[in-house]
């Protein structure tokens, strides 16, 4: 791993960077998939990291608003589920202690994800801006959100920023805001970007930060 020097701020990816979503949206996918009979097998080209308003027009055409509004009615019968991924908020707490300019950018829709982290997770203390779809004219891999996200931070210089997530959309976001890429979690990505580090877990990131910080 290279040497690290202490981030100017922290953007934060949500879904599978914080929380366990997979299982959740996984299954509020197959539920819209069978509503509209659309077969998962013939979507292997689909960035499914993407914003839903990116990927669902090219999934179910003129559907698409329909679509969107089954897939959240079932995520919504799911979502219960959602966990924050081990160690998750005892990393919050380390960048909250040391007052690390810190916020979240989201392919979740803008206001599912803030009452996610203000209501299921009470974690809105830890963030200073939190961005989601449809916040922004564009969504990731734009880096209007990114933007949004330090808007209030002061910083004109971003290379020195870090942007954690657990996908190839989250580090082009990385590479369009010019900042540090930081590839998080286990599972295996095809990408062209520059990743500074990974980072397989928050066990990991707390050991990286405690280290950088020491």
């Amino acid at each position: 791993m290279k040497k690290t020097t202490k981030p100017s701020a922290i953007i934060f990816d949500f879904d599978d960077t914080l929380v366990d979503a997979k299982p959740v949206i996984s299954k509020a996918l197959e539920e819209t998939f069978k509503e509209f009979n659309i077969n998962k097998e013939d979507l292997k080209h689909i960035d499914f990291n993407l914003s839903l308003r990116d990927y669902f027009h090219d999934i179910f055409l003129d559907d698409a608003i329909a679509a969107g509004k089954s897939y959240y009615k079932n995520y919504y019968k799911f979502a219960e589920n959602l966990q924050p991924l081990k160690y998750a908020k005892e990393t919050l707490d380390f960048l909250y202690r040391h007052k690390i300019f810190t916020s979240i950018v989201s392919n979740k829709k803008g206001e599912r994800l803030r009452q996610e982290i203000n209501d299921k997770f009470n974690w809105q203390k830890y963030f200073v801006n939190i961005v989601g779809s449809g916040d922004t004219p564009e969504d990731k891999p734009s880096s209007l959100p990114a933007i949004e996200a330090l808007k209030t931070s002061g910083l004109d210089d971003y290379s020195n920023v870090w942007f954690i997530g657990d996908s190839n959309v989250d580090l082009k976001t990385a590479e369009n805001l010019g900042c540090k890429a930081i590839l998080f979690g286990t599972y295996p990505i095809k990408t062209d970007v520059n990743i500074d580090f990974t980072v397989k877990s928050h066990s990991e990131l707390l050991n990286l930060l405690e280290k950088t910080y020491a």
